[in-house]
């Protein structure tokens, strides 16, 4: 379905133009900001959907992730939006992004920060209170609560890794690239669908920009030696955050050939590795206050002039920010009233990607089939529960994804077992049969969440058993589905 190649996202065959917007505030108060001022709807409606936005940029916090559904909200005015009230973050969250599906709007959730509220940290963990395994974690939590919904289709793995961070120094401590390697496919095992977007450090040994000044998160001029792999192609996207002097006075911004000497920097930190099709660039944050004739807004539209002559990166932004709280650096896309759009900065941004794609277009035609019948339960009795009880296991599947390879049909299945007996199951209680109505021309293309051994599905190695009254949750893709709905069976 996605794909991040060098010219840019794809959905299939077609390349996208995206025009994203940043909208923070959940790594804080564990939904986004301005609820206090407007309507959720409004923000979808009356800002995204009416500016031409078809992709959000949602920062949160890794402790919001690993309780999403046991954290309250905060900074809510209940008067604008009645329906939140009473409601956990986590199904704040899951209206919003539910309501971004709706419109055809693009998700993309990134952690921000460890804790809720404190600073930006340099690294991706935070030894002893978070360790890499609670992140990838927290970001599995992520990915399961929202693997049906193909509208989130990628993953920011950390905000700015700056100061100890490094690429490819061989220091697992503080090696970034590594990092992204071990949690990106730690998560595409559960969800291979997934963009895995990777953000630069700020700063670098590189020949080319040694010494340069660069925001964190900018510099990605070691990709070129060492890229990050992944263990699914076509996943990784390269993330570059870089602002103007409002934000920080660079001494290249000082220099007399400003702003003509600009491409030269965005070329070395980002630009070369779509050009050289090393991979693919999407810009995870731009901005700032560009008010008219200051320095600012020189350096904003020579950036938009840069963008805008690149194809690749053309139709491949993200703006920092909605926000009317954003920063007095940056500023936000909206005044203090949280409705009233600074039409300055946006007409300028819009030229970065004059015409977004229709996404609900696309993905209607792809992925996401919601009149796709669900496949029947089947009730099942396992091997150490008498035949004669009244309770049993039960296994539900639907299908959540449609797609074409090829001209072959090719199917997605979200498949649950629950445990609805007093006794727990272990690995040998239960198995799960996949049949193919004709296994001559259909097969398993990938599976995530179990073992799959010639049509018989088992506990994946980090469940040793079924408690009574839990569920086992796998994903199953099924190539040939033209010919045949499989059917899961216990």
């Amino acid at each position: 379905m996605f794909k991040a190649l060098s010219k840019g996202i794809y959905i299939n065959d077609v390349r996208i133009n995206i025009l994203g917007v940043n909208w923070f505030g959940a790594e804080i108060s564990g939904c986004p900001h301005g609820l206090w001022a407007v309507p959720w709807r409004t923000v979808l409606d009356g800002f995204l959907v009416k500016n031409g936005f078809n992709m959000v940029r949602l920062p949160m916090s890794v402790e919001l992730a690993l309780d999403m559904d046991g954290t309250v909200p905060k900074d809510i005015n209940y008067t604008h939006n009645p329906d939140l009230k009473g409601l956990s973050a986590g199904k704040i969250m899951d209206k919003i992004i539910d309501g971004c599906r709706e419109r055809g709007i693009l998700v993309m959730p990134v952690f921000h920060r460890l804790n809720a509220g404190e600073e930006i940290p340099e690294l991706w963990y935070r030894n002893p209170d978070y360790p890499e395994s609670k992140v990838i974690q927290a970001w599995t939590n992520v990915v399961k609560r929202y693997i049906s919904n193909p509208y989130v289709f990628a993953i920011d793995l950390k905000n700015e890794p700056h100061g100890v961070a490094t690429w490819r120094t061989g220091n697992p401590a503080t090696d970034w690239a590594d990092a992204c390697e071990r949690m990106g496919n730690a998560l595409l095992k559960i969800n291979p669908r997934l963009l895995i977007v990777v953000e630069g450090l700020d700063r670098s040994s590189h020949p080319s920009t040694k010494g340069m000044g660069s925001y964190w998160g900018e510099v990605l001029d070691d990709v070129r030696a060492n890229p990050v792999r992944l263990d699914v192609a076509e996943r990784v996207v390269y993330s570059p955050h870089t602002y103007g002097p409002d934000v920080w006075m660079m001494d290249y911004y000082k220099d007399p050939k400003f702003p003509g000497n600009l491409p030269n920097v965005w070329q070395s930190k980002f630009q070369y590795i779509a050009k050289e099709n090393l991979g693919c660039v999407l810009i995870g944050e731009t901005g700032g206050r560009c008010e008219p004739n200051s320095i600012d807004e020189k350096w904003h539209h020579a950036f938009v002039s840069f963008v805008e002559s690149d194809p690749s990166l053309k139709g491949s932004v993200c703006i920092w920010a909605y926000n009317a709280n954003s920063g007095n650096d940056t500023k936000g896309l909206v005044k203090d009233d949280w409705t009233t759009v600074d039409t300055h900065k946006m007409s300028l941004y819009k030229r970065m990607c004059p015409s977004p794609t229709n996404i609900k277009a696309l993905l209607s035609n792809s992925p996401n089939v919601p009149n796709v019948p669900n496949v029947p339960n089947v009730v099942v009795t396992p091997a150490n529960v008498s035949s004669t009880t009244t309770q049993a296991a039960r296994i539900s599947s639907k299908v959540v994804g449609k797609w074409k390879e090829n001209g072959i049909e090719i199917s997605q299945y979200d498949v649950t077992v629950s445990n609805a007996t007093t006794v727990p199951f272990t690995r040998n209680d239960v198995n799960v049969t996949l049949r193919l109505p004709k296994p001559n021309v259909q097969g398993v293309k990938q599976s995530w969440g179990c073992v799959h051994t010639n049509g018989k599905l088992t506990f994946p190695d980090w469940i040793s058993m079924l408690e009574a009254g839990k569920t086992w949750s796998f994903g199953v893709i099924v190539f040939g589905t033209q010919h045949g709905q499989p059917a899961f069976s216990v």
